[in-house]
């Protein structure tokens, strides 16, 4: 069953940090979501103006933690990105500043999103509530006269933040949503699977040219999964295809003047965690040409969960007091033939153990898959 719990307000605060409580957070439910709802105001001279798409330029970070460890540390521009490459469209943008009158309004939203509704397992990225309770959600809001538009300012305002919960009892998979600056022109990515990665201009006010831009190439643990001549006009239309939902703007992405560039997404329809790039010792992203001086890398990963993890969130999300099997699910009734393969050969193969230590499970009394762990 889905619900909504209204948490804490947080006033609006120039340059300063509010701190959300988490505690009053249910045992034994999941977050599918955080949904931050801004009601802000301000002053500005007659002629000033500010497209809603740079609004959320009003949080330089935001930051998660659970006891899993880091789960969202990401600028609000950056959310706001996210939020349209992996909704495909452009969501709750609001109502642009106009050139006209003294003061203004700003009224939008963000999620912080865990849920996919890609995979088979809509749910497999819920987090547990235990995760959170002891926790907080960290605000740090950007200077009031952050978009440097003339005399334009904030003066006042409240963000409310809600949490969209749900019934679930599978051990989830642990998202870390986070960003990389590419001063260098080159990331290392930390170990898990890729569900998104794009690439976006840290100013945060201005499209992405090919110019900026060009060529890109990824590697995952040495092998390519966008070769180093990969164009920016490909990822663009390819994205386009597979993953936005409606044509023509403001949801699709356009070619040399992109929002962001997408670098890694899950399809549409038909998506699978086993699918996506998998880091298991070390990924690299490239930018091979462009004159970009601020590019960021934004990344959702999976955790790859070890042994110890996997039975302690077992235990926090209600298994049996007597289970003692951990047992990932998979898309089908029968676990794929790679992992019985690998059993045999006691070799796991990459993708069996990937599949263990990301995938959503349960803790069994009785086994029904035989699987090597995660021992790490």
């Amino acid at each position: 069953m889905q619900s909504t719990l209204r948490l804490e307000d947080a006033a609006w605060v120039s340059g300063g940090t509010r701190q959300i409580r988490l505690h009053t957070l249910p045992q034994g439910k999941r977050v599918r979501r955080f949904s931050l709802f801004f009601d802000l105001s301000g002053t500005k001279s007659a002629a000033d103006a500010l497209s809603a798409d740079l609004f959320a330029k009003v949080l330089s970070l935001i930051q998660l933690t659970s006891t899993e460890g880091p789960v969202w540390v990401l600028p609000g521009m950056e959310t706001w990105r996210l939020m349209q490459a992996e909704a495909g469209r452009q969501v709750q943008r609001g109502t642009d500043v106009p050139g006209s009158g003294t003061t203004f309004t700003m009224q939008f939203h963000l999620d912080l999103s865990f849920r996919d509704e890609s995979q088979p397992g809509t749910d497999d990225g819920s987090l547990s509530t235990s995760l959170f309770r002891a926790h907080m959600l960290e605000l740090t809001f950007a200077s009031a006269t952050v978009w440097g538009v003339g005399t334009l300012a904030l003066t006042a305002g409240t963000v409310r933040v809600e949490a969209e919960l749900v019934e679930e009892d599978n051990v989830p998979q642990l998202s870390w949503v986070k960003f990389i600056d590419l001063a260098s022109g080159m990331a290392v990515l930390d170990q898990g699977i890729i569900k998104t990665a794009i690439l976006c201009d840290a100013a945060g006010d201005q499209s992405i040219t090919q110019a900026e831009i060009g060529m890109v190439g990824l590697t995952v643990d040495g092998n390519p999964v966008h070769p180093l001549n990969t164009l920016h006009e490909s990822l663009v239309s390819l994205w386009n295809a597979d993953r936005c939902v409606q044509g023509g703007t403001p949801h699709e992405l356009a070619v040399n003047a992109a929002l962001f560039l997408p670098y890694v997404w899950t399809p549409r329809k038909g998506g699978n965690l086993t699918k996506q790039p998998a880091v298991e010792k070390q990924g690299e992203a490239r930018i091979v040409s462009g004159s970009l001086t601020s590019p960021r890398l934004v990344v959702r990963l999976v955790r790859l969960k070890t042994d110890t993890q996997a039975a302690k969130l077992a235990v926090q999300t209600g298994a049996p007091a007597d289970a003692g099997h951990y047992e990932p699910a998979v898309a089908s009734k029968s676990p794929p033939r790679s992992v019985h393969e690998s059993q045999r050969r006691g070799e796991p193969t990459k993708k069996a153990r990937l599949s263990y230590a990301a995938l959503p499970g349960k803790l069994r009394r009785t086994p029904t898959v035989g699987m090597t762990g995660n021992k790490a």
